[in-house]
């Protein structure tokens, strides 16, 4: 339940950002086990958003890159250009592959434990996270001058890109949920 009242964001407009006010719990001081309860499967999840902004920022950099002439080079035969492209797309194609093993995972054989199933999932958005607003930027950085203006969709695509940063547990506490479960394992 809300107070009503909807938050203005910079990105992410098709979702609203209200308060939440628990009244009510079946058991008194235990909401915050019923929230995380679902908070690993949560972020395997979300984690599919940023997949497909660095995809999209691949979609825009790379027809840019391989037709856009520059000095009389197309921008896409400078190495550093290529090199860059080249990264976009290892970076979301690990993304893609951390994230379904994951996600192959929560679907089939599940895991051995809770704390590897948490380690998992936050460590599956932590990375497509990551590589989503890196991948976002070296749009922006591939495209130069016009990565920056609205005639481009580079610019939202990283503002979007980060909210995952931040979104369901940020990427400190993330990597703080995957420390645990690995720390805890040489523990047992």
């Amino acid at each position: 339940m809300g107070d009503g009242k909807t938050h203005k964001k910079p990105s992410q407009s098709t979702s609203s950002a209200l308060p939440l006010f628990f009244l009510s719990l079946s058991q008194v001081n235990k909401g915050v086990y019923v929230m995380f309860s679902g908070l690993d499967y949560e972020r395997l999840v979300l984690a599919g958003g940023p997949l497909g902004l660095s995809a999209a920022a691949l979609d825009v950099a790379v027809p840019y890159a391989a037709t856009r002439v520059q000095g009389g080079k197309v921008v896409g035969d400078h190495q550093l250009v290529g090199g860059r492209l080249a990264d976009m797309h290892v970076r979301t194609a690990a993304a893609r592959a951390l994230v379904m093993e994951a996600a192959s995972r929560a679907d089939g054989q599940g895991w051995a434990s809770p704390a590897e199933r948490a380690a998992a999932c936050a460590g599956a958005i932590l990375f497509a996270a990551e590589a989503g607003t890196q991948t976002a930027l070296d749009a922006i950085q591939v495209l130069g001058g016009n990565g920056y203006i609205n005639d481009y969709p580079t610019g939202r695509l990283l503002r979007d890109a980060k909210l995952y940063e931040i979104g369901a547990g940020t990427s400190e506490i993330r990597r703080v949920v995957v420390s645990r479960a690995l720390v805890g394992a040489w523990k047992k």
